[in-house]
């Protein structure tokens, strides 16, 4: 498909019909604000919930940082070097690292603090699900090649399943938080959870990253 924006909310196609790449555009926008402001009220809703410690929320947010740019990093170097799948490279880097940080929460904050973990990694998947969002809504009206690949994309691309996006959001923050608890409530018995969560990181990530891709 080949089509140029002359001004928001103006799309014309060359390979679909213009009125088609308008009102796909125009959904799919709707779409991106819908979800991302879906992620960003359920993850202040965690937030609430939790009641705190605020540390043990930020700190999660801040290994949710820590996870995903490990797991980008390796993608780069993994990707340069044309070493293995790069795909399950990077997510056993994000498992270790997801693993590895969920455990010094729950030493230092306790396993009670599981909730606030959740949610610290709930909110800052969510912050960046709609930073992301907004700057493919922006892409989406932009003239030039960025434009006509995010209109491109629109139209292709298939009726996400609400459910399923959000589930994919949800189950990670929950697995984290869950790995605060075990870490926090037994660390004599962490060589024993450290290979399970490790693994399950693992699935959760290959599976993120082969979405993403």
């Amino acid at each position: 498909m080949s089509a140029h924006v002359h001004g928001p909310g103006c799309a014309h196609g060359a390979g679909t019909g213009e009125n088609d790449v308008v009102g796909r555009v125009a959904v799919a926008r709707r779409r991106s604000a819908t979800f991302a402001s879906l992620t960003l009220a359920g993850a202040a809703c965690l937030a609430v919930v939790s009641g705190g410690p605020w540390g043990a929320l930020a700190a999660a947010a801040a290994c949710w940082v820590a996870a995903s740019a490990a797991g980008a990093a390796t993608i780069q170097v993994a990707a340069g070097r044309r070493s293995g799948p790069v795909v399950v490279v990077a997510a056993a880097v994000t498992a270790l690292v997801t693993t590895a940080t969920a455990a010094a929460v729950g030493l230092v904050w306790g396993p009670e603090a599981w909730v606030a973990a959740a949610a610290g990694w709930a909110g800052a998947a969510a912050l960046a699900q709609a930073a992301l969002a907004a700057l493919w809504r922006w892409a989406l009206l932009r003239p030039g090649s960025l434009g006509e690949a995010a209109r491109d994309q629109a139209v292709r691309a298939a009726t996400p399943r609400w459910a399923g996006r959000l589930g994919w959001w949800i189950l990670p923050s929950l697995a984290f938080g869950l790995w605060v608890w075990l870490l926090g409530s037994a660390p004599v018995t962490a060589s024993l959870v450290l290979p399970a969560a490790i693994l399950l990181q693992l699935l959760l990530a290959r599976h993120t990253l082969r979405r993403a891709a």
